[in-house]
């Protein structure tokens, strides 16, 4: 079986045509090819240790969905024809529930390596963690700012926090995206650090963050050698950023606001994932 190591180093000579001049501009949410990868993948893992009617039962039994097939002398699993016409969603928690499944760590590392290289590799929208969950990528700086932020909510204090950030992320796997309910995720998940950081504080606006954050980022600029002006014009920054999301949370004149286009979602969210990385800091010097 290929394992991780498999491919040829992005630094090096030799890499492959296709990986450095035809990559298209944009990610997308699903490929053929990646999927086709993924069934040889699992091809191969059954042909070592794995047994795919068992891997097939757990996936069925977690999934609800068909996997395995009845005909000939035995129940087998067809896992090109089962990655071809299943649905995206059962393609992706497929790999997580297989990373659970396993036993043997060789296979484990290299089934989230090789997940990992097919997705990059073919352009699709998604990054996968060490423990076998996957995430949609919007865009390479998008995804650093949401990988940063993670980093940062440790801990039960942040538990709801995180809780916002995981329904943003299925708001970005939808196809289109759910660009209102991912500007709302954000919206809480700032407000969530703010109330965690400014114990006064019972929601976030004009008001509050000149009363809370200014002060307290003023103090953090003075004490951390940051330009007072900037800081100053970032406070600003996340009060234009707070009001601007309000439309798409309470729009008058209609029961639900209009979605936002595609672009403008991203920008917002992105934003506001800077943000929460930026409320973080603060709270962590307070």
């Amino acid at each position: 079986m290929d394992t991780p190591e498999h491919g040829a180093s992005e630094t090096s000579g030799g890499n492959r045509y296709s990986h450095q001049y035809a990559r298209p501009e944009k990610l997308y949410s699903d490929s053929k090819r990646f999927r086709f990868r993924m069934a040889q993948l699992f091809e191969a893992f059954c042909r070592e240790k794995v047994k795919s009617t068992e891997l097939g039962e757990e996936l069925e039994y977690e999934l609800g969905v068909s996997v395995i097939s009845h005909g000939g002398y035995a129940p087998y699993v067809n896992w090109e024809r089962f990655f071809e016409h299943c649905e995206l969603r059962d393609v992706l928690d497929t790999v997580t529930i297989t990373y659970r499944f396993l036993k043997d760590e060789r296979l484990s590392g290299a089934l989230l390596g090789e997940t990992k290289r097919f997705m990059k590799e073919e352009c699709v929208g998604f990054t996968i963690d060490d423990s076998g969950g996957l995430h949609p990528i919007v865009d390479e700086a998008f995804e650093v700012n949401r990988q940063h932020l993670l980093e940062g909510l440790t801990g039960e204090r942040f538990a709801a926090a995180l809780d916002h950030c995981s329904v943003i992320d299925k708001a970005m796997l939808l196809s289109p995206i759910d660009g209102r309910q991912a500007i709302r995720s954000s919206f809480d998940l700032n407000e969530n650090l703010f109330k965690t950081a400014f114990a006064g504080a019972t929601h976030i606006n004009s008001k509050t963050i000149e009363k809370h954050l200014k002060p307290a980022a003023m103090s953090y600029a003075d004490t951390n050698g940051e330009v007072p002006h900037v800081i100053a014009k970032q406070v600003s920054g996340f009060e234009n950023w707070v009001n601007s999301v309000h439309f798409f949370r309470h729009e008058a004149g209609r029961p639900e606001p209009m979605q936002p286009l595609e672009d403008t979602a991203i920008l917002l969210v992105s934003q506001g994932y800077s943000y929460a990385r930026w409320l973080l800091r603060v709270l962590h010097a307070g």
